[in-house]
């Protein structure tokens, strides 16, 4: 290990006790607020349980209120109709019409009497225009047996329900016939929610009883029922944990009065004494609509480690951790400090302030150098002195040079400045190490007046 790789280390050590501290005293800090945080938490914990009991009662308050209303409405829309009729029935010159031929076109009543009357009863047209203040038609007769279910033998029937899904991905293929279900099974078995959750039998009144209807209801004009089937499966587990989920639910909106039910027409041909006649169905059923939804996961580590990696780079620590693994923990990492570092040797034939493959001397103090070829990463701020260059003879002829400017050199030259407001005095006698440049220039033996005009 280099001597520069010795004074970083040191460096980094007084960085990290400097950190500890610091860092303890907001911990303690945010240990208060946490703390604090956590007894407003409790008290408002108490206040919303508070306030769902009130919210309870108010809306069993509401709810017994709209009970009420609605008896209050039925109430007074009867006692309206009541008063309509008693009105109507007390007037003299009610009169009711049966067996009237009317036109098939015809709807509206009252224009329709007028015009019969007077062609009927042959009224003159010397006592004015019949008008007929009110009239209506009597509906049918009121059968007095319910009309029964057509569908009501259709409550026990049964429905086989084969389904499949696959993850291609990961190489699983899977049926709702899982292995717990046989050929004998299969012949006994009806579906239960929690009997036989697994079962691919379905009965018919168990499937509109669960969608939250009625069968004598839906019998009559039909219905929509939705079953899906879910796949949530962790293909991590055994593939035998992978199974269905059957739930089941209503299509049709209860409150609608418009298309209820589920109805279809089709119509059939034929031929009747050479004529050619057709008869239209209207057929009314059970529709289900059978709906599968999967979901599959597994474990994968380059997705894991993209999220580590960008955890870890959100914080900007990437390249330290990098730096701590290359340099201090993987079996190779003696080699990677060759690459990663650089030391400048000894050569007493060559002049200090000649550089290989770059300008001479002579030109170089004319031409003073880019900021970007020569920017010195200095812990202080101040000017190397003879005593500390006689101090550390080493640091005359051996240098690190990063061989570009990278991350870490941006971190450690903001350590190295909070370093210096901190231990200020410990600094005054250090000389700059780290230069930053795109070339790897070797210096030997540097005076402090010559380091000062590099520069």
């Amino acid at each position: 290990m280099s001597v520069s790789s010795a004074w970083t280390a040191e460096i980094v050590g007084e960085v990290t006790a400097a950190l500890e501290v610091i860092l303890d005293k907001k911990l303690q800090g945010l240990d208060s607020k946490l703390a604090g945080l956590q007894s407003n938490m409790t008290q408002l914990t108490q206040d919303m349980a508070g306030f769902q009991q009130r919210t309870g009662a108010l809306e069993d308050q509401v709810t017994a209120m709209e009970q009420r209303y609605g008896k209050l409405l039925k109430t007074v829309e009867t006692q309206a109709e009541k008063i309509e009729d008693l009105e109507n029935r007390s007037r003299r010159n009610n009169l009711r019409f049966v067996g009237l031929p009317e036109d098939i076109g015809e709807r509206e009543l009252r224009p329709f009497l007028e015009k019969w009357l007077v062609k009927e009863l042959k009224l003159q047209s010397e006592m004015g225009p019949l008008i007929i203040e009110r009239a209506h038609r009597v509906g049918p007769m009121r059968q007095s047996a319910a009309r029964p279910p057509l569908l009501r033998a259709a409550v026990n029937f049964t429905l086989f329900i084969k389904n499949s899904i696959a993850f291609p991905r990961s190489h699983v293929f899977r049926r709702n016939l899982v292995e717990t279900i046989t050929s004998n099974t299969l012949k006994s078995c009806i579906y239960h929610k929690t009997k036989a959750p697994l079962c691919p039998v379905f009965r018919l009144g168990y499937i509109v009883n669960e969608s939250g209807q009625q069968f004598d209801k839906i019998a009559y004009k039909g219905g929509t029922v939705g079953i899906r089937i879910n796949w949530d499966c962790d293909l991590d587990w055994p593939v035998r944990f992978c199974i269905p989920v059957y739930t089941f639910h209503a299509l049709d909106d209860a409150k609608s009065n418009i298309s209820q039910g589920f109805n279809f027409r089709f119509a059939k041909y034929y031929i009747e004494n050479g004529i050619r006649k057709r008869t239209l169905y209207k057929v009314f059923g059970i529709r289900f609509d059978i709906m599968i939804t999967g979901k599959g996961g597994q474990f994968d580590i380059i997705p894991t480690m993209t999220m580590i990696g960008s955890g870890v780079g959100i914080f900007g620590v990437a390249t330290v951790i990098c730096d701590l693994l290359l340099l201090h923990i993987l079996p190779k990492r003696k080699y990677y400090k060759k690459k990663k570092f650089k030391n400048a040797k000894k050569n007493s034939q060559k002049d200090p302030t000649t550089v290989p493959g770059d300008m001479e001397a002579s030109q170089r103090e004319e031409c003073p150098p880019s900021p970007d070829e020569m920017t010195l990463a200095n812990a202080t701020s101040h000017e190397p002195s003879e005593k500390s260059m006689e101090q550390f003879p080493h640091r005359r002829s051996t240098l690190t040079f990063p061989p570009r400017r990278s991350a870490l050199t941006s971190i450690m030259g903001w350590f190295m400045e909070m370093v210096s407001s901190v231990t200020e005095k410990q600094m005054k006698n250090l000389s700059p190490l780290l230069i930053t440049s795109r070339r790897i220039t070797q210096y030997k033996n540097l005076s402090p007046a010559k380091l000062h005009k590099v520069r």
